[in-house]
C-alpha cells in the first residue's frame, strides 16, 4: 500500500502520476452533508441516506488500511531472509494484501483473524456490547439502499380509537426493529414513519467513529496497534 504521493517514471509512456485514495474525502463530506439545511423533506432524506452510505465506505476503507498497515511492515521484516524464503513470504504477503484490498465488510472478521490471530467480533463486543450490532445494522441499511430494495410500511388498526400497529416488511424489518429499540425513530403527527432522520444519522456517524477506534485499540500486538494508529492519523491529516 502506497501513501498518496507523486510518482515519476523514466521508462514508459507515463511521465508523472500520483497515488490517491478517494475515500479519504469521506471525512470532509460527512461533516459537510450533515450541516446542510433544507425544508424539502425528500431532499433531506436523500442527504441522510447518502451519509449512511458514506459511513460504511469510511469503515470499509479504514479497516482495509488498518490491516494493510501491518502487512506493509511484514515486507520490511523479510528483507533479511534468504532469497528463497524472501520470495516465498513475499508471494504470501502480496496475495494477502490483494485479498484484503478486494474484500468487503463481510470478510473483515476472517481477514482480521488471519493477520492478528484474533476474534474481532468478540474483541469489539468486550469493549461495547452493542457496537457490532450497530455496525451490522448500518451495513444492512446500506445494502438495502444500494440494492434497490423496496421499503414497505403497513399500518394496522388496533380498534383502539385512532391507534394502529406499524409493520415494516422484508429487508427493512430488522432495521426498523433496531432503530425503534434505540428510540431513534417514531411516527410523526400524521402517523408516518421514515427510517432516517438527523438523530439516526448522528447516531451512526458516532458509531462508525467508535468502531474504527475500537478495532484499532483491539489489536493485540502493540507494534501493529502503533502502525494502525499512525495510518489513521496520516489519513486524518490528509483530510481534516
Amino acid at each position: 500500500m502506497r501513501k498518496t504521493e507523486l510518482n515519476f517514471f523514466e521508462n514508459g509512456n507515463c511521465l508523472a502520476g500520483y497515488d490517491y485514495y478517494p475515500f479519504y474525502e469521506i471525512f470532509k463530506s460527512i461533516r459537510f452533508l450533515i450541516g446542510i439545511k433544507t425544508k424539502n423533506e425528500k431532499e433531506l432524506r436523500g442527504i441522510y441516506y447518502t451519509i449512511i452510505i458514506q459511513c460504511t465506505t469510511l469503515i470499509e476503507g479504514m479497516s482495509g488500511q488498518i490491516i494493510n498497515s501491518s502487512i506493509e511492515h511484514r515486507f520490511y521484516e523479510i528483507e533479511n531472509f534468504s532469497k528463497k524464503d524472501k520470495e516465498f513470504y513475499k508471494r504470501i504477503l502480496q496475495n494477502l494484501e490483494k485479498t484484503v484490498n478486494n474484500s468487503f465488510f463481510r470478510e473483515l472478521e476472517k481477514n482480521w483473524e488471519v493477520v492478528y490471530d484474533q476474534d474481532l467480533k468478540k474483541a469489539v463486543n468486550e469493549k461495547d456490547s452493542e457496537l457490532w450490532k450497530s455496525i451490522t445494522t448500518l451495513f444492512q441499511i446500506r445494502n438495502a439502499i444500494s440494492h434497490g430494495h423496496l421499503l414497505t410500511v403497513e399500518y394496522h388498526p388496533t380498534g383502539n380509537n385512532n391507534d394502529f400497529d406499524i409493520k415494516v416488511l422484508d429487508k427493512y424489518k430488522g432495521i426498523y426493529s433496531f432503530l425503534t429499540e434505540k428510540k431513534l425513530i417514531e411516527a410523526d403527527r400524521l402517523g408516518m414513519v421514515h427510517l432516517v432522520n438527523k438523530k439516526v444519522v448522528e447516531f451512526f456517524i458516532e458509531e462508525a467513529t467508535k468502531f474504527i477506534n475500537a478495532i484499532i485499540l483491539s489489536i493485540p500486538n502493540n507494534r501493529d496497534k502503533s502502525l494502525a494508529l499512525n495510518k489513521y492519523q496520516f489519513i486524518r491529516e490528509q483530510t481534516l
